[in-house]
Order: structure tokens, then C-alpha cells, then sequence
């Protein structure tokens, strides 16, 4: 996580960045946390290792960082006879030119937008007043797209109360610039999104299964987290918060979420493991042990009589689990109703 700021202040943001103290990763933890991973991957079948840029701030804005670490990437998978895939999370309000030089360089690219121009200035507006999210986006997945790029890029759409009703146009818009795949994640509660206006249950499902007509017809796949057919989660997790996630944040601390990362919160200290600094890695096996066995899809009772507990595994951890609180005594919540719905629907179009 390269910064914790941002030049937006998205109304939902589960790392309410702009809002707390601005840290930058130094570069000399990137590559140390780089060298790592890939060291690791030597040493397994498949020799190979992900890298995410990923975000408790927008990371376009450390280029300078960025350069960098692709270049140390390069270094270590030649040194390590290793690949690397090189993801990066954004709001991809960059220039077009630096959209087309992102997209040559990173394998894939998540960009978390919500539609129409009107839509983005509406929920993620620019800090400083005057300009628009959505115009300067436009702009850059219009670039990708003229350079024949946009395979690489994947929209993460939040959806709210006040955009459940738009999938279809939502989906309609991306499509004209080449996006094949969709991600509708439902507006967290996590950082601001306490704040923000939760979707109605019922609502989303109609509208997504309308949109995934529309979308069939366009060639876009558009997903729900937890609902994929062809991707089991046998291990019973819903991320690789088992151990898998090494999450490096701003300060150094080193955590298996990827959401929790607003400091001082109870969330943050609840998935820390350890530490990376010019000293070195220390982290804490027994808290890495601790967190897998309490996030585990068993430890939640309502999941285990329900027939989506290979594909949904409990969902976010993060979003669902609040610290402090036994994970058995979990009822089943609105999520869990779309999940359900959804994954009922996906088995009888099979």
C-alpha cells in the first residue's frame, strides 16, 4: 500500500483516505517486501508471485514509486527464475497518456469507478474543487481503449441505494470503452461508508440479473463476490487472509486485509501481524494462526447448514466480522441474502 492519499474524497471509502495523517511507503520497504514474495515463489512449483499496488490512498500518485518497483520487479524475477503478475487498484484518474503507460506495464488493473460522469462527481468527487473525477476518467479509459488495452483494465463498481436501479446503464457505459469485466460490490461499512446509504436486498438482485441479460448481450461478464461457480473456495476462506495476504501498509506495518488499514482503528490492530523495516520482516506466526482459525467459514454457525459456503465462504472478513465479536454468533445478513439469491439463480442457468 503505497499512500494513504488520495486526490479524491470518495463518500464511501473504507480507508478514508484524505481524512487521516498522510503516509507514503518508502521505496526501500516496497523492495524489500518485493524481494521477499519473490524468494518465496523460488521455492514452490509454480515459481510464480503477484504484486498489487494497491491502495489506503490512491497510488498514481507515487509514479515516481511505482517506476521503481516494476523495475525491481523485473531484477527479481530474473534473479529468482520467477513470474510476476503486477496488479494495480485505482481510481485511474490519471492523465490518458500515463492511463496507456500503466496499462503496457501492469498485468491487470482494477479500477474502482461507479458509471457515468455523473454518478463519479457525485460520490467521488475531487478533493480540491473544480474539476471531475468522472470527465478525467472518461478520459483515460478512452486512451486505453484506443491503444487496444482495455483487456487489462476490470471495473470494482460500489453500489448504493442511489445507483442499485442503473447497473444496466452503468454496464451500457463501461462497455463502450472495451471494459469485459464488471465487479458490482455492495457499498461497505466500513471508514465513511458508515455514513453512506445501504442497497435493499431485493432491489440489487432484480437488478442484477436484469443486467446480466444486458450485459450477456454486450460480452461483459459482471460478478458478485462469493457467487462464482467456477471458482470454490475449498480452503474455506474468502481471501487470503489465512496467511496468503502480506499486506505492506504506508508505516510498515504488515497485515493479512487489504481494508484494514485506517490507523488506530480496532479493525487495523485486529489483522496486524507484523512489522517490515530497514531491520528487517518480524512477524507474529501465532497471530497469523490465530486470525486464520477465527475467519475460517466453520467458525460462523449460520454458514455451515448453507449451500453456499464453498463459493461464498463467509464473505469479507473485514466487512462482515466486526472485532471483539465471536463470528458464530453471526446471523445471516442482507449480503447473505444476495449471495444466496444470486448463487441460486447462477445453478439453475447452468
Amino acid at each position: 500500500m503505497l499512500t494513504s492519499a488520495c486526490q479524491l474524497r470518495c463518500s464511501y471509502c473504507y480507508a478514508e483516505a484524505g481524512d487521516t495523517k498522510t503516509q507514503h511507503l518508502s521505496s526501500e520497504i516496497a523492495r524489500k517486501a518485493i524481494t521477499i514474495v519473490a524468494r518465496n515463489a523460488s521455492q514452490t512449483e509454480q515459481r510464480q508471485f503477484t504484486v498489487h499496488l494497491h491502495g489506503a490512498g490512491e497510488p498514481t500518485l507515487m509514479p515516481g514509486t511505482i517506476a521503481s518497483l516494476l523495475d525491481h520487479i523485473s531484477v527479481e524475477e530474473t534473479h529468482w527464475s520467477t513470474i510476476c503478475r503486477k496488479i494495480m487498484s485505482s481510481n485511474f484518474c490519471v492523465p490518458p497518456q500515463q492511463a496507456v503507460s500503466y496499462a503496457r506495464s501492469l498485468t491487470q488493473i482494477f479500477v474502482s469507478s461507479d458509471g457515468p460522469p455523473d454518478i463519479a462527481d457525485a460520490f467521488r468527487p475531487m478533493a480540491k474543487k473544480g474539476g471531475s473525477s468522472g470527465a478525467i476518467l472518461e478520459n483515460a479509459l478512452a486512451a486505453v481503449y484506443g491503444a487496444q488495452l482495455s483487456d487489462k483494465i476490470t471495473i470494482r463498481c460500489t453500489v448504493s441505494s442511489a445507483t442499485q436501479r442503473r447497473l444496466c446503464e452503468i454496464t451500457r457505459y463501461f462497455s463502450q470503452f472495451g471494459i469485459r469485466k464488471i465487479y458490482f460490490v455492495p457499498v461497505s461499512s466500513l471508514g465513511r461508508g458508515q455514513d453512506s446509504l445501504a442497497i435493499a436486498a431485493d432491489v440489487f438482485v432484480e437488478e442484477f440479473r436484469k443486467c446480466g441479460r444486458v450485459a450477456e448481450s454486450l460480452g461483459v461478464s459482471i460478478y458478485y463476490p462469493g457467487t462464482d461457480l467456477s471458482r470454490a473456495r475449498l480452503d474455506g476462506y474468502a481471501c487470503g487472509i489465512k496467511g496468503s495476504n502480506f499486506a505492506v501498509l504506508p508505516d510498515g506495518t504488515v497485515s493479512v486485509c487489504y481494508e484494514a488499514v485506517v490507523p488506530g482503528s480496532e479493525l487495523r490492530e485486529a489483522y496486524r501481524i507484523g512489522t517490515l523495516s530497514s531491520e528487517g520482516l518480524r512477524v507474529d506466526e501465532s497471530r497469523v494462526q490465530q486470525i486464520a482459525h477465527s475467519t475460517h467459514v466453520s467458525q460462523r454457525a449460520a454458514c455451515n447448514t448453507c449451500f453456499c459456503r464453498l463459493t461464498c465462504a463467509g464473505q469479507c472478513a473485514a466487512r462482515n466480522v466486526a472485532p471483539g465479536i465471536n463470528k458464530r454468533d453471526l446471523p445471516m445478513t442482507d449480503a447473505c441474502d444476495i449471495t444466496r439469491a444470486l448463487t441460486q439463480a447462477a445453478i439453475e442457468d447452468l
